[in-house]
């Protein structure tokens, strides 16, 4: 058991990494990585003491990726190089340069139809969407050259840039979402994947957290598919992470590869039968959580589909919620 905070272990940490004099490099280096395997959050206290250093770290960011994400410069000519990072007045602000010519358009309209979905499921006193709720984050301001949105954190802070004042690497690297799948399925209970698994359990007051997860991810892509009505160049990436509240949501990010005008015949159906789920699993561009191919998927997930129908229920004969392109 740690009898130093996360903070504490931070200020050993960087003493050794001042040190000039008076120390052996290979001794130096061995504490070094003491230290550093310290500084990995383990639980929600330690996250939230990385969470409050790396919120306030100066100028970070220089990489790409979504704060940092996404997979980036697939829709651009090689010569334009895509870059997102955090702005070094504002932690909680992600900068994309340059966003792809519709992106701007297609992200501030999903943010809006999701956020209206939700409340639509709120008046209907459904409540499994917030449990761990679906995002998109936020745009503050959107030009030809510039986009500035929230900025996602990891859901664990698992590999960090300890070379870089310990920023996150690219949010896909902390955990895969089907990776949880395994998690749950015990193949690791005692390493670190069952710890990590523990963790989200408590972190999100859930037993299943997966049956959490699917649901809302049937939110969001039943709103996507169905009141945005975007075409797929690429599915979005969609992962686990947090917002500058250390709370953990399921997010969809970079709509650089995605396009207004979908057309979906299942988002007029009044009802899924068994025929009607095959038809719309065979012409379905995003991918249902779990897979119905995973070995370890349980007979009780039917979560995704779930969120995905009473989604289409709750805006079926409904008017488009205001919308204005700004």
């Amino acid at each position: 058991q740690n009898i130093y905070s996360w903070k504490a272990w931070f200020a050993k940490y960087n003493a050794v990494l001042n040190e000039d004099v008076g120390m052996d490099q290979k001794a130096r280096d061995t504490e070094l990585k003491f230290y550093e395997a310290k500084l990995l959050p383990h639980d929600e206290d330690s996250y939230m003491e990385w969470l409050t250093h790396v919120r306030h770290v100066k100028g970070a960011g220089l990489g790409t990726g979504f704060g940092a994400g996404a997979e980036v410069g697939s829709r651009q000519s090689e010569q334009e190089e895509i870059r997102v990072w955090s702005d070094k007045d504002e932690p909680d602000v992600a900068v994309k340069r340059p966003p792809s010519s519709s992106e701007c358009q297609v992200h501030k309209q999903a943010v809006h139809n999701l956020a209206c979905t939700m409340a639509r499921l709120d008046k209907i006193h459904e409540t499994r969407h917030r449990i761990i709720e679906p995002h998109i984050p936020r745009i503050f301001n959107c030009t030809t050259e510039t986009m500035k949105m929230e900025r996602i954190y990891p859901c664990f802070g698992l590999h960090l840039n300890f070379k870089n004042k310990l920023l996150p690497t690219r949010l896909e690297q902390d955990i895969d979402l089907w990776k949880l799948i395994t998690m749950r399925a015990k193949k690791d209970v005692e390493g670190p994947a069952g710890a990590r698994w523990a963790w989200l359990k408590e972190a999100t007051g859930t037993k299943d957290p997966i049956k959490s997860v699917a649901f809302s991810k049937g939110v969001m892509d039943a709103t996507l598919d169905c009141v945005t009505r975007v075409r797929l160049q690429e599915e979005p990436p969609v992962v686990l992470g947090r917002g500058a509240d250390g709370h953990i949501r399921l997010y969809r990010f970079d709509f650089g590869a995605v396009l207004l005008g979908g057309d979906y015949k299942w988002c007029s159906w009044t009802n899924f039968t068994d025929i009607h789920l095959h038809n719309y699993a065979t012409g379905a561009t995003m991918k249902e959580f779990p897979l119905k191919v995973d070995e370890d998927r349980l007979e009780s997930d039917t979560d995704y589909m779930d969120g995905y129908t009473t989604t289409l229920a709750v805006n079926r004969g409904k008017p488009p919620c205001a919308f204005e392109h700004e």
